[in-house]
């Protein structure tokens, strides 16, 4: 059996997450469609665990749909919590400013009170995938001067693609 991937535990208004493997742009859309499905069924979502203990590295879609998730949950008037990150993923999370949206604690906590699942969904279209990633840039964009100089060009180049996909 492949542990890679997201496994998820989800009680109204909380969500558990555990990382196994690499959070990259491949699957950095399964954040966003948890908490459309959660705003689908009128639930607000007001506190999030992300386990990072088996994390073998985070992108910057990744990082950005960290950030989004973060974002939605702090504006429900919750707060995110990040545990078992240590090294390179503690260092991204911080270079980055998620620790302005984050508690980020290099313990490895498992705060889900059961078993988690693993999300069983598949790879996102090309189309859909490009969008999680301009958003994932823009929030983190959003979030500091130093990211903004960054992401500026890879935001540039995502919306002009965007353009011309949906361009007959």
């Amino acid at each position: 059996m492949n542990n890679e991937g997201i496994w998820v535990y989800h009680q109204p208004g909380k969500l558990w997450l555990k990382i196994n493997g690499r959070g990259s742009f491949q699957n950095a859309h399964f954040l966003k469609d948890l908490l459309a499905d959660a705003t689908e069924h009128n639930e607000k979502i007001t506190l999030t665990n992300i386990n990072l203990i088996d994390c073998t590295g985070l992108d910057s879609t990744f990082l950005g749909a960290i950030a989004g998730l973060a974002l939605q949950v702090k504006k429900n008037g919750g707060s995110t919590t990040v545990t078992g990150a240590s090294g390179r993923n503690r260092e991204l999370l911080e270079n980055m400013g998620l620790s302005l949206l984050l508690d980020i604690r290099p313990d490895n906590i498992e705060a889900s009170p059961v078993p988690l699942v693993k999300v069983e969904k598949p790879i996102a279209d090309k189309e859909f995938a490009a969008a999680t990633m301009l958003e994932a840039h823009e929030t983190l964009a959003q979030l500091s001067e130093s990211n903004y100089s960054q992401f500026q060009n890879v935001i540039d180049y995502l919306r002009r693609r965007a353009v011309k996909q949906s361009t007959p």
